[in-house]
């Protein structure tokens, strides 16, 4: 690879044959952000871009952007997470691509061109491209780029709708098995620091420890019962409309099934996670649903640790949760601090089966 204009230059075989490599490597991936990164290296691979920059945006407004660009100094591709917002010129190619499958063009300075490119799908949530590179750049790789793009849109909308519960399009209970197993392994491997998913805020620097919470719609059967399940699918819809507006983007927010749904965080200190749950439960007790009801929600939670298994925290997490339904419901509690204040003991008991199972 030859570097010019401050910028590597493969030959055309060369490039199709990284591509062909890391298409494999899209089709053997069922990790979204994963796949993200796979697509953004073999781009920068087939076409010498300036930049790559991946924007993912959600119906309810929350953006994030993943951008691989060409640094200087190093005289390599580096990657990055960003939250700010995009620049009004990609703004406004963006909002022209998301009309035309094609995407859409235009010239910058430096002889250069920026180039957009957007999928969104039946939630309203979108996933765009932007990219510049070399006027120069030759009409066959842009074709090869424009068929890498199409593979890993198609790519990245399967995984994605696998991943998400049809009804509230949060992630569901099987993308949450290959979560807490991956967040399992890289804390049991002592990694620091520890990033399970999704990008954090970029002045956050601390070490982060990972949480797991079990919430649950409290009395969720007697809405089902006063105005029938059409309520009730409309109240789990808003529950988890608070949820993705309430919990920041690093978090994965799960719905289990019914009325329970399940939140994995990172923060600094049980403090900071109680806080993250508190408010999350207060929003919901002042939302006021339709028909001009009250729903409030209780919360069980524990610091994932590597020494744990998932179906360990997933019961321990439970033990919570049940201590905060006996307990006047509408509250959340940790089970380290039941633990510690004696409401609890290390033994996990299953309340429908009456066994208890000793870890």
């Amino acid at each position: 690879m030859q570097v010019t204009d401050s910028t590597p230059h493969a030959s055309l075989p060369e490039a199709e044959g990284s591509i062909l490599n890391y298409t494999v490597k899209l089709s053997s991936t069922s990790d979204i952000k994963q796949l993200d990164r796979i697509f953004l290296e073999g781009a920068c691979q087939l076409l010498p871009f300036d930049y790559v920059l991946l924007h993912l945006s959600s119906a309810n407004g929350r953006e994030m952007r993943l951008k691989r660009c060409w640094d200087r100094g190093s005289r390599s591709y580096q990657s990055n997470w960003q939250q700010d917002a995009l620049t009004d010129e990609q703004r406004r190619l963006v909002e022209k691509a998301r009309l035309s499958p094609e995407g859409a063009q235009a010239t910058a300075g430096g002889n250069r061109q920026i180039a957009a490119f957007s999928r969104q799908n039946d939630r309203g949530n979108s996933v765009s491209l932007v990219v510049q590179y070399a006027s120069s750049v030759s009409a066959e790789r842009l074709v090869a780029f424009r068929a890498f793009k199409r593979i890993y849109f198609n790519f990245r909308s399967f995984i994605d709708e696998s991943q998400r519960d049809p009804l509230t399009g949060l992630l569901n209970r099987r993308y949450f098995d290959d979560c807490i197993h991956r967040a399992l392994e890289v804390i049991g491997s002592e990694k620091s620091p520890v990033v399970l998913d999704a990008p954090r805020r970029s002045t956050d620097t601390r070490q982060l420890r990972h949480w797991l919470a079990i919430l649950d719609i409290d009395h969720f059967k007697r809405f089902n019962d006063a105005y029938g399940h059409l309520y009730g699918d409309e109240i789990l819809l808003l529950f988890s409309r608070i949820m993705e507006q309430t919990f920041r983007e690093s978090d994965l927010l799960f719905r289990f099934g019914g009325e329970e749904f399940v939140v994995i965080m990172e923060n600094a200190n049980p403090a900071e996670a109680m806080a993250a749950l508190e408010r999350f439960r207060m929003a919901i007790h002042a939302h006021r649903f339709p028909q001009g009801e009250r729903v409030t929600v209780s919360c069980g939670a524990i610091e994932v640790a590597g020494s744990l298994s998932a179906a360990s925290l997933l019961g321990k997490a439970d033990e919570a949760l049940y201590y905060a339904k006996a307990h006047g419901r509408n509250r959340t509690f940790m089970y380290e601090d039941l633990v510690a204040s004696g409401e609890l003991s290390e033994a996990i008991i299953n309340h429908t089966a009456g066994q208890v199972e000793l870890f």
